[in-house]
């Protein structure tokens, strides 16, 4: 075991690379120190590099290579060291002199021409024959990304090989500076920025479509021209064929970010040209479809119009049904204008024919008056039910005493007409209105004209969808089973049944209850 206790010698126990030299000699490489074996594993070096000129002391050491005359040391942080066969320090690689960056990792030679530089920040190419030549190369001119982890490189077969944290790159040194006629066009990923926080970063557009979640914020594409020769005179153009048919400039960018993008599939074509040239007639394309949120759904939007149609129908069915009830109105009261009215009026010819032939036309004109008058009161009555400002429960009672006390005062009899209601501007349909009224004046009628009374009591009762109307009286009572026949029962009756309220007559010698209610 060779550790920094043996007697070989280490002068540290963290080792970072082992690189066998033209001469077969074993380096050894830590983070302060190289040490290299000879053949028979004897030291012939320990050494720590520094350079008597700058007054630095390198550190970090990554890889080796031997050119022959040179050995050249990844040092990170400090770029690329040049030693001679002595073991001093002749030279620096670094960004002064044309490196991307001073953090290297691997040094890749390819025919002793060429010495490919891996970093933390792109890919180096120093001409070995050259000493002041130097190319960078960088995700977008076609790598699979700018930075490289520190023992992934290889070369295989003339190909170089370089790793890093998304993926692989492979390279062929003879395509190094040759001008394709066709450009290579490739989508590198996709970066999505969702309203959570999270993030999706995904090479899968490369597929030809992908589906972004509904809750993105901004998208954006990249997408790169892996031509290395002139690099920077590359030129893209974009355009999405669903916003827009023309092509639009990006310049040497080799991304399009997208904000606000209504939901929807959009199809995405790229296309790159050398700035002196013409623009190709090939593209390379994509599709994104952008998901939209739940309300945007077709199936939401067709169950709002689902809807919509339903209340318009439900709004028509209620028109219609309120129609027929007004039409249901205007019938019941044609018919009582003509039953009540008809019948007066017709009263009146024959009471007027019987006036001019009778030579004492007194008792003639009474009738006339009398039957003038139940029609006046009966037009009015109408024309309070269908007012629709007076359809409040308290508008009925103060009608009901407008018809009733005059009659009970000519008859020295109290009345007394009340209602219960948590709100006296309940409304009472046209139906409950008008037959309420005439029930009432049916039965006071027939409490002053029969029942030889002296108190009337009404009283009107509205609870919740409960509504109850009592008339009682103090008479002397009657038989429903004999008298159910006249009197004017057999309408109270019918204005119960046509609102469907039930109906309960009670009579003794004590006086007569009328009771209807739902």
């Amino acid at each position: 075991m060779f550790d920094d206790h043996s007697s070989v010698g280490l002068s540290e126990n963290v080792i970072n690379a082992l690189y066998v030299d033209r001469d077969k000699n074993l380096w050894v490489t830590g983070d302060h120190s190289i040490t290299v074996f000879n053949r028979k594993l004897e030291p012939l070096k320990n050494f720590s590099p520094f350079n008597p000129v700058s007054k630095k002391t390198y550190s970090l050491f990554f890889d080796v290579y031997d050119s022959g005359p040179l050995y050249y040391v990844a040092s990170y942080g400090h770029g690329v060291i040049v030693l001679d066969k002595k073991f001093n320090i002749v030279g620096e690689l670094t960004t002064g002199t044309g490196l991307s960056s001073n953090s290297t990792y691997k040094l890749l030679p390819y025919h002793d021409s060429l010495l490919f530089v891996t970093s933390n920040n792109g890919l180096s190419v120093f001409h070995l024959n050259e000493a002041d030549r130097y190319e960078s190369y960088f995700e977008n001119d076609g790598l699979q990304n700018n930075s490289f982890e520190e023992n992934t490189g290889a070369v295989f077969n003339n190909l170089i090989y370089a790793g890093g944290t998304k993926g692989l790159s492979v390279i062929d040194p003879l395509l190094l500076g040759e001008r394709r006629t066709e450009i290579p066009l490739f989508f590198d990923n996709l970066v999505a920025d969702l309203a959570n926080g999270a993030k999706i970063d995904t090479m899968d557009v490369r597929s030809g479509y992908f589906k972004i979640p509904d809750n993105v914020t901004q998208t954006r594409l990249t997408f790169s021209a892996p031509v290395f020769f002139q690099t920077a005179k590359i030129e893209y153009q974009y355009r999405v064929k669903e916003l827009n048919e023309g092509w639009i400039d990006l310049g040497s960018r080799n991304s399009i970010s997208f904000i606000g993008l209504a939901p929807g599939k959009y199809t995405i074509d790229i296309r790159a040209r050398y700035r002196t040239d013409d623009w190709p007639g090939h593209f390379i394309t994509t599709t994104l479809f952008f998901s939209p949120k739940w309300f945007q759904t077709l199936t939401f939007k067709l169950a709002v119009l689902a809807l919509i149609a339903a209340a318009i129908y439900l709004l028509y069915r209620f028109r219609i049904t309120q129609l027929r009830k007004q039409e249901q109105i205007r019938k019941s009261i044609a018919i009582d204008l003509h039953d009540d009215i008809g019948s007066n009026l017709n009263s009146i010819k024959i009471f007027t024919h019987l006036a001019k032939k009778d030579g004492n036309p007194q008792s003639h004109l009474a009738n006339i008056e009398e039957s003038l008058t139940q029609t006046t009161a009966g037009l009015r009555d109408m024309i309070w039910i269908l007012d629709d400002s007076k359809d409040t429960v308290e508008d009925l009672i103060a009608r009901i005493k407008k018809f009733a006390h005059p009659l009970c005062l000519a008859k020295n009899i109290e009345l007394s007409c009340t209602f219960e209601s948590p709100n006296s501007e309940d409304l009472l349909t046209k139906p409950e209105k008008r037959n309420l009224l005439l029930i009432a004046k049916e039965v006071i009628n027939n409490a002053i004209k029969y029942a030889n009374c002296n108190r009337i009591e009404l009283l009107l009762i509205i609870k919740a969808k409960r509504k109850k109307l009592l008339i009682k009286d103090n008479g002397d009572g009657f038989d429903p089973g004999v008298v159910s026949a006249g009197n004017g029962l057999k309408n109270i009756r019918h204005r119960a049944e046509q609102l469907k309220w039930q109906l309960v007559m009670e009579s003794s010698r004590e006086g007569t209850l009328v009771t209807i209610e739902t």
